[in-house]
């Protein structure tokens, strides 16, 4: 064999090794990479499942307010959160969907198309399925992506990230293309270039490498980020329920049908069963049946006027007790807008109750023996105005009640005497005097003799007086009566000691 044939072997050789190191290398790095990207795009689309879920059910129990419901709350958030977010690579993109009779109706999606067939998406048709998992195949566009899918079943929409195979391949490509004209320029040149020829390719494979490692960082990096914003997610969730727990009155939740769907603690400690034994079941399942029609015919009309909604009732603690409490329940809607359920707060009006009762009773008995006494009784300000009397007043000074309420106390005085009655009232709230003689005079002008005795006190708060004034009328006829008889009959009457005589 010549020289120049060993030499064309040699080169035949090397560039045959060369072609086949280079073909197991590419396929062995393009595999790795299919590999990685099927587990950052797993990832990726779990990871976002999870965290718009965590999202949809937060605004589902708090967000009933925002207009169109909770899920338009769900969707504007999410739509904010990554309207700036450009995708990964040049062809990678995170997209939304939900399923609209036999097309996909596209909500978010980096390359703003809307819509499509359902057969046209073949990774979205799945997710729309209720499947999850990552293939190969065609999408919208006809391309063969490499796509992972997840079905987000709590807003019935399905969620795939994807990336062209063409741009998985590029690189492998283009250093096939370089491998294969180095290739020919070994066959053209000598074997003493090989390894400087050798040299541009194995510095732009380290290249390509490196930009794949850089790749899988900054897919490892929004991972992460991701990963942070489902835990503050999970966190404000647990927040809430720590706050609704905080909340010391019974609450609950209840879905269209009337099933309860939840519960803080106190509803539980109030009706004796864990959350576990309440979720799922209706009014007549915890209560009486008499109750019970109660609470459902109150729930039903609260759906047929949705707002809110404020009554009073009973209810069966856990002790087996029915007590008075006060409902305050309100509606909620699902992400289409439409009344989902209703939410309540318990008060439990029992004692209150019970203390008006006895407040009752007592305010009845207290006038009673107010009303019941003979004696005039009188409850003044520190001015002299008349705050409270009795039945006796009214019957023998012949006033009704509102002629005297508010009025001062010595227009029921003489007037001749009246300077006098004010001089001792005066006295009596300084504490010099506690009796008073002057006489009252009914409304007809009759002059009413009395005993009045004072005591200060409080009424609603302020200084008040207290008088009791005792009517001497028959003590005084009767000594006016002695007189008369002992002045015109002297002789006739002695007074003597009983035991002397």
């Amino acid at each position: 064999m010549t020289e120049r044939r060993r030499i064309f072997l040699l080169i035949a050789i090397m560039t045959l090794s060369s072609l086949i190191i280079a073909g197991i290398t590419m396929s062995l790095l393009y595999n790795t990479a299919i590999d990685e990207q099927k587990n950052r795009m797993t990832v990726m689309a779990q990871s976002m499942t999870r965290m718009i879920e965590s999202v949809a059910r937060f605004d589902m129990i708090y967000s009933g307010d925002y207009p169109n419901g909770s899920y338009e709350a769900t969707l504007s958030q999410i739509v904010g959160a990554y309207k700036d977010y450009k995708g990964f690579g040049k062809t990678g993109e995170f997209v939304l969907a939900k399923r609209r009779e036999d097309k996909i109706l596209y909500l978010l999606g980096h390359k703003q198309y809307e819509s499509g067939s359902l057969n046209s998406d073949e990774a979205m048709q799945r997710a729309l399925s209720g499947l999850s998992g990552v293939m190969i195949g065609l999408d919208y566009r006809g391309k063969r992506v490499l796509a992972a899918y997840e079905p987000l079943t709590v807003l019935n929409l399905g969620i795939v990230t994807k990336i062209d195979m063409d741009e998985i391949k590029e690189p492998f490509m283009r250093a096939g293309r370089i491998a294969s004209i180095v290739t020919f320029l070994l066959m053209i040149f000598c074997p003493f270039l090989f390894i400087r020829i050798t040299e541009p390719l194995v510095s732009q494979l380290e290249n390509q490498t490196e930009r794949l490692e850089g790749m899988n960082r900054h897919l490892e990096q929004e991972i992460k980020e991701c990963r942070e914003i489902e835990e503050k997610l999970n966190n404000q969730m647990k927040f809430s329920e720590s706050l609704l727990n905080a909340v010391p009155c019974p609450i609950f939740y209840k879905d269209r049908s009337g099933k309860y769907t939840g519960c803080n603690a106190d509803f539980e400690t109030f009706i004796g069963k864990s959350q576990e034994d309440i979720i799922g079941k209706t009014v007549y399942d915890i209560a009486t049946a008499e109750i019970a029609v109660k609470y459902e015919e109150e729930d039903l009309e609260l759906f047929r006027n949705p707002g809110k909604q404020v009554y009073e009732w009973k209810v069966k603690n856990a002790e087996g007790s029915v007590k008075d409490v006060i409902f305050s329940k309100a509606t909620f809607t699902n992400v289409g807008g439409e009344i989902a359920g209703l939410i309540g707060v318990i008060l439990d009006v029992s004692d209150i109750k019970a203390a008006e009762a006895a407040l009752r009773e007592s305010e009845k008995n207290f006038r009673t023996f107010f009303d019941t006494i003979d004696h005039l009784l009188f409850v003044l300000d520190s001015r002299g105005n008349i705050l409270k009397i009795n039945l006796s007043v009214t019957k023998r000074l012949g006033f009704d009640k509102a002629e005297l309420i508010g009025k001062n106390v010595l227009m029921i005085h003489p007037e001749e005497r009246r300077e006098e009655a004010a001089r001792i009232l005066a006295d009596m709230f300084a504490g010099k005097e506690k009796t008073c003689s002057v006489p009252l005079i009914s409304k007809d002008g009759h002059y009413i003799p009395v005993e009045t005795w004072r005591f200060k006190g409080t009424w609603s708060g302020e200084e008040a007086l207290f008088g009791v004034s005792k009517d001497i009328s028959e003590i005084k006829a009767s000594e006016e009566k002695f007189s008369k008889t002992f002045y015109a009959n002297p002789s006739a009457m002695a007074i003597s000691d009983l035991e002397t005589g």
